[in-house]
């Protein structure tokens, strides 16, 4: 493509490359972050942290700092069989990540999904700031079949004749 000029000389029109920007170099840290928890990588998933960060998995009370943040996520994770995330929708602007998700996570005989939203804020390309908000008592109902399962299966155990 050529444009005219004023003294009538022709020049052409780059093609110009999308620009990134800071609301997708955010967004693309964001989903980076959800596939290293997916694969139940907590270490790696802390490289995306600030040291000074918070997290708060309302209603339940916020934890400040990197390796406070590490200590909750994998004791979160140690009984984690499974973590999937469906994320429904996901945006940008400025520093903000939002995020509508379903989370599901299995331990065991127990498997939740778990409606989420969550707001992530970040800095440099590190995450200071990262809050879901959920229903504590959806999240209980969730996981009574799986306890349901293992009362039973420990009751069965119980009354059945020791074999041997």
């Amino acid at each position: 493509m050529t444009a005219q000029t004023k003294v009538g000389v022709k020049r052409s029109k780059a093609v110009k490359t999308p620009k990134v920007t800071e609301d997708s170099r955010n967004l693309e840290i964001v989903r980076e972050f959800f596939a290293l928890s997916e694969a139940l990588d907590v270490e790696k998933a802390m490289g995306f942290f600030a040291d000074d960060a918070v997290y708060h998995n309302i209603p339940l009370p916020a934890v400040r700092g990197k390796r406070n943040i590490e200590r909750t996520l994998k004791g979160m994770m140690r009984y984690a069989s499974g973590f999937e995330v469906e994320m429904l929708n996901i945006s940008a602007g400025g520093n903000a990540v939002l995020t509508e998700r379903i989370d599901t996570i299995t331990a065991g005989p127990f498997k939740v999904a778990l409606p989420v939203m969550g707001a992530f804020e970040l800095r440099d390309g590190k995450i200071t700031a990262w809050r879901d908000y959920f229903d504590l008592i959806q999240f209980a109902r969730g996981m009574a079949p799986g306890l349901q399962d293992l009362v039973q299966g420990g009751i069965r155990a119980l009354l059945e004749p020791a074999k041997g």
